[in-house]
Formats: C-alpha cells, sequence, structure tokens
C-alpha cells in the first residue's frame, strides 16, 4: 500500500491525517535557485513519498486513539 491509498482508507474511515514532509530541493524555490532536481537527495525523497502525519492533538482520549489504531490495523491486513 502507498502513502496515498493509507491517507485515503483513513479519509474512507473519516480520519484526517496529513502530509506535513515533502522534500524540500524539489519546491520550486530550490529548483531554479540552486538547480536541484529529483534524484539529487534520495533518501530526503524516499522518506517524503512515505511519510505520514497521523491525528494529534491536546483533546485526543485514548477511545481516539484506540479508533486511529483499529483503523490502520484493518487497512494494513488488507494489503
Amino acid at each position: 500500500m502507498d502513502r496515498d491509498a493509507f491517507m485515503q482508507g483513513m479519509k474512507d474511515r473519516n480520519i484526517g491525517t496529513g502530509l506535513h514532509y515533502r522534500a524540500v530541493h524539489l519546491y520550486p524555490y530550490y529548483r531554479e535557485t540552486f538547480g536541484f532536481k529529483q534524484g539529487d537527495f534520495p533518501n530526503a525523497e524516499r522518506i517524503s513519498d512515505r511519510i505520514v502525519s497521523l491525528p494529534l492533538f491536546p483533546a485526543m482520549t485514548g477511545a481516539d486513539q484506540d479508533r486511529v489504531i483499529t483503523a490502520m490495523k484493518d487497512l494494513f491486513r488488507r494489503t
């Protein structure tokens, strides 16, 4: 399962996720200013293509956590 499928699966279960990290060197400013291109920093790109932020907020309860974990287990069982 790729990141997009995981995020969609969580969304289908009404659980929000976030995409908070993108390989910085691929943003237009860095490409245009420094000439960076895809492949220049393969580790950053590999991580960028896979990382997801899970729900985390001050009022999150144990039941909220259990719901997220259950949804993830369900998704991972299907792959």
